[in-house]
Formats: C-alpha cells, sequence, structure tokens
C-alpha cells in the first residue's frame, strides 16, 4: 500500500510496520462525520472504546500524539506498544532503572486510530481498529493505579479554593494522613497522598466547573468561549472592546479590553493629561505581550484603566522579538475609539509615557 503514511509517534517494531503497510486498504477504516451526524460518530467510537473523554488509564488505547490546536488525537494500542523501544533512545540511568508501568503485555497488535475533533464536534478517523486474538485475551498484568480519596480531594480541593500554595497542601495532606490514618497512604483500594499530578487535575477540574473550561481544549477555543462572540458573560463582552482570534500559526491573538468604570476614569484622569503605557513581554509560557494603560489619580497613585493583549508572531522564540510598535498604535486607536464614540468629542492625552519589563 504506496499511499500509507503510518504515523510517526507511534511505538511500533519494524516487523509491525511492515505488516501494516502489506495490509489491503479495505482493512482499515476512514470515516468522516458531518456536523449533523454527530450521534452516529459516538456510536462509532463507543463500539471501539475510543470516545476521547472516556477513555481511562486503565484502558488499553493510549494517547500518542496530541495536537490541540488542530484537534488532532493518535491513539495507539498498548498491547502493540514496545515500550523497550523508548528505553533504548535513551541512556539515563533513570530510563533503565525506572520500573515499567505498561499495564499489559506487547503482543504486537497493530490497532491504532487518528482521530480529529472540532471543538466538541468528531470530525473523522482514521487508522485499523482490528485488535489481534492474543491482544483481545490479554489480562492487565499489573493493577490499574489507585484513585484518590474523596475526602482528600474535597481538601485539596478547599484549599485551593483559597488560593493555598502547592506546598502549603501538601503539607495540610501529610498532617491529615499522620494524625488521622496512623501513617497509612493507601487503604483497600484508595490512596490518601497527594501528589503533584493530582492537585493539577484538581485544579483544571476546578477551572471547568467554575468557568467551563476544558484545559484538554485548544487555548484559541477557550478563549474564544469568552470573547468571541457566542460569550454568555455580560460583564466580560462589555469589557471587550476589541477581540482577534488565533486562527492560524502566522495570525496575532488580540484583545483591548476596559471596563465601563475603567473607561470613565479614562476621561477623568486621561484626558488632557498624562497616560502612561506599562508594557510586559512574555507574561506566560505563550509570549504573551501586556500593554496595561495607567492613569495618576489625584493623589498621584496610578490607575490602570485598560489592557492592550496581543500575542507573539509565529515560531518568536522570544516575546520581545515580536513587539511591533504598528499593533500597539492599532489597539491603542481601537480603545480611544471606544471612548470617542461613547463621549461623542476626541479623547486627547496630553502625553504617551511607555515602560518595557521584559520576563
Amino acid at each position: 500500500m504506496p499511499n500509507l503514511q503510518i504515523p510517526s509517534h507511534l511505538i511500533l517494531t519494524q516487523k509491525q510496520k511492515e505488516q501494516l503497510y502489506s495490509l489491503p486498504v479495505s482493512e482499515f477504516t476512514d470515516v468522516n462525520w458531518e456536523w449533523e451526524s454527530q450521534n452516529s460518530a459516538h456510536s462509532f467510537l463507543r463500539k471501539y472504546n475510543l470516545v476521547l473523554e472516556n477513555i481511562q488509564p486503565e484502558h488499553k488505547w493510549k494517547v500518542r500524539y496530541s495536537d490541540k490546536t488542530k484537534g488532532i488525537y493518535l491513539l495507539q494500542c498498548c498491547c502493540g506498544s514496545d515500550m523497550s523501544l523508548k528505553s533504548k533512545k535513551s541512556n539515563s540511568e533513570e530510563v533503565k532503572t525506572r520500573k515499567s508501568r505498561q499495564m499489559f503485555k506487547f503482543v504486537g497488535c497493530l490497532a491504532f486510530a487518528r482521530i480529529k475533533k472540532f471543538e466538541d464536534n468528531y470530525i473523522s478517523i482514521f487508522g485499523y481498529l482490528n485488535h489481534l486474538e492474543d491482544c483481545q485475551r490479554c489480562l492487565p498484568c499489573q493493577p490499574p493505579p489507585l484513585q484518590l480519596n474523596e475526602t482528600v480531594k474535597r481538601m485539596a480541593q478547599n484549599l485551593l479554593k483559597i488560593h493555598a500554595s502547592s506546598s502549603h497542601i501538601h503539607d495540610d495532606n501529610m498532617d491529615f494522613i499522620v494524625k488521622h490514618l496512623d501513617g497509612k497512604v493507601i487503604i483497600n483500594d484508595e490512596r490518601f497522598l497527594l501528589s503533584s499530578q493530582d492537585l493539577i487535575n484538581i485544579r483544571n477540574s476546578m477551572t471547568k466547573e467554575i468557568w467551563g473550561l476544558d484545559k484538554r481544549k485548544a487555548e484559541e477555543i477557550n478563549i474564544d468561549q469568552f470573547f468571541g462572540p457566542n460569550g454568555k458573560d455580560n460583564e466580560i463582552t462589555e469589557a471587550t472592546i476589541y477581540y482577534k482570534p488565533r486562527k492560524e500559526i502566522n495570525d496575532r491573538f488580540m484583545l483591548v479590553l476596559a471596563t465601563k468604570n475603567q473607561r470613565d476614569l479614562a476621561w477623568k484622569f486621561g484626558h488632557q493629561q498624562i497616560l502612561h503605557l506599562d508594557g510586559t513581554f512574555g507574561i506566560s509560557n505563550k509570549k504573551v505581550l501586556l500593554f496595561t494603560l495607567l492613569v495618576l489619580d489625584d493623589q498621584k497613585k496610578g490607575i490602570p484603566i485598560g489592557y492592550l493583549i496581543f500575542s507573539a508572531a509565529g515560531g518568536a522564540q522570544r516575546a520581545s522579538s515580536s513587539y511591533d510598535h504598528s499593533i500597539l498604535k492599532e489597539l491603542i486607536l481601537r480603545y480611544k475609539n471606544k471612548l470617542e464614540q461613547e463621549k461623542g468629542c476626541a479623547f486627547i492625552p496630553k502625553v504617551y509615557i511607555l515602560y518595557i519589563f521584559i520576563y
């Protein structure tokens, strides 16, 4: 099959690759779904245990690669993953001595699936979905991961709600184990000792519950949920002066925010006075550039009256290299035009002063 492209992220032996390439085209699954056929998509994926939201650590399907921006997820049966191939790529002592966490024995299964989604809709699936007979008979060679105790989970949630630090939460967890469990960290099939990954998972679930944000989705989708045309938070919608989503790798995400109260303060302390711009390069791992508009009140204290935000250029290694005065000028004009539309007259600061901080 000369046109078949085996995804490079699959963990395959040379024999498995040859077996896949030797299969006839009819053995592979290649299905596309329309927007209105999502029930069919879910029914098909459930048949093969491939609904992404339902995949658990104890399942045979494992995600080998994902690109949330493009909505691509590559899954492979762990009975077809020879994990010794990964170990051979590294010479570190840690890899050599680390105990294997693979729950199922490697039997050379060829099953894999490349799933594509857009937002919450399944678009397509391509792959080889037939498991070997040895794979179907294969039972777990070690027990599944122990579940975290619900009481411990709720205690961590309560501390996260009051913005407690990770170290404080871990100390509180250890104190609970010593005082109430006689130092036992595992009882029956539950574990009581919090890990750093537990805190990440709990924080993500709280974010989804409170804000409706799913951290498994691409950042662009979550941002659009707040600032896009279908945003449901009236306060955020009212404060959004300008929003331009990033749709392609070379696009720039742009956002101008200012509440009604901030816009009123701009007229009171910024019109015909000094307007300060506090620029910070690289405020997150996404290399976002933030410019805060500030004015001085009667006591000469700085008051933020708006925020100009835009992303780094595609492929940029440093946020500072993506600074573009033409973008900053455009966003300032967007802010200025909003003020003038509301008042019906020109907003004219006497002086602009720019401060730059690079992280």
